[in-house]
């Protein structure tokens, strides 16, 4: 079963609620819940304990309490599933290559309208003026994405200089 099955099949099947560990409920806080410190007084100096040699501390005192996570909101509709991945250095480069493989640097018209937030045509018609920059490949207009955010910027920062020099002039 791949994992799209699994979530129709959690989607379909209704989520049967899990047994609460037996503790009361002023014992554990609430998701967020910032409880008050508690005031620990320390011995005196005179009434600490002598340190101890580890090599003196037998085996069933070195044990070290569990690590806990934290407790998970908890969802009271809908399915949740939680995907846990556990990646090496060499797994994680391979992902991440992956990932910008599927970013595209030359944008086609539609792209770079949706990427500008503008219609096509209205792009279109600004590229041809030569005001947009962009490339005429094969009677279809490619935008590379670098160069459309450095034409924004620089558009930002012109419009802003203009701003000032226009009111220099008004003063």
């Amino acid at each position: 079963m791949n994992l799209a099955d699994a979530l129709r099949l959690a989607g379909r099947t209704p989520a049967a609620p899990e047994p609460e560990p037996a503790v009361e409920a002023s014992a554990r806080p609430a998701w967020g819940e910032v409880r008050p410190v508690q005031k620990v007084e320390l011995p005196e100096a005179d009434d600490r304990p002598e340190p101890v040699a580890p090599e003196e501390v037998e085996a069933e005192e070195r044990t070290e309490a569990p690590i806990r996570e934290p407790e998970p909101p908890q969802v009271t509709s809908g399915n949740v599933v939680r995907l846990e991945l556990f990646l090496n250095s060499e797994q994680m480069g391979s992902l991440l290559k992956a990932l910008m493989a599927g970013q595209h640097t030359v944008l086609t018209a539609r792209e770079a309208a949706a990427y500008l937030r503008v219609a096509p045509a209205t792009l279109q018609t600004l590229a041809e003026q030569g005001e947009v920059p962009g490339v005429l490949l094969e009677g279809k207009w490619r935008f590379p994405k670098d160069a459309l955010d450095e034409w924004l910027t620089r558009s930002a920062q012109d419009r802003i200089s203009g701003s000032n020099e226009e009111e220099e002039h008004v003063a």
